[in-house]
């Protein structure tokens, strides 16, 4: 990274562990990356944990029995390096960057595509 974080104009994350595979053009960051202002970006969950997202297997019971064959074949032909791995947390999981006030545009690939996730709240600066 040349400069500071603030001066930084693009940062592309690929959560997950030491040794899976990282997207062509993207960072790793584990679980282990926390918050360092020299380096200006990084977790603030002590409690976060670097995994890969195994194969899901179509359910067996409740109100999702067996998966329709058009999205379980979806899903296995969009895994790739990005999405087959990440970092959770049991409690609020708080990722931070410092930069520069500005305006910026940010997107995220969240989540285990296998499984549905609950909530989640997105926080921009101090704006929810």
């Amino acid at each position: 990274m040349s400069g500071g974080a603030a001066e930084r104009r693009v940062w592309r994350f690929d959560c997950g562990t030491t040794d899976s595979p990282v997207m062509a053009g993207y960072e790793r960051l584990t679980a282990a990356d926390q918050y360092d202002a020299a380096r200006g970006y990084g977790w603030e969950s002590p409690g976060a944990e670097s995994v890969v997202f195994g194969e899901r297997t179509p359910p067996t019971t409740g109100g999702s029995v067996g998966w329709p064959q058009d999205l379980r074949q979806h899903w296995r032909c969009s895994r790739n390096a990005l999405n087959e791995d990440g970092v959770v947390c049991k409690e609020d999981l708080t990722f931070a960057v410092k930069v520069s006030p500005g305006r910026y545009r940010v997107a995220l690939t969240i989540g285990d595509m296998g499984q549905a996730i609950g909530s989640m709240d997105l926080y921009l600066g101090d704006r929810k």
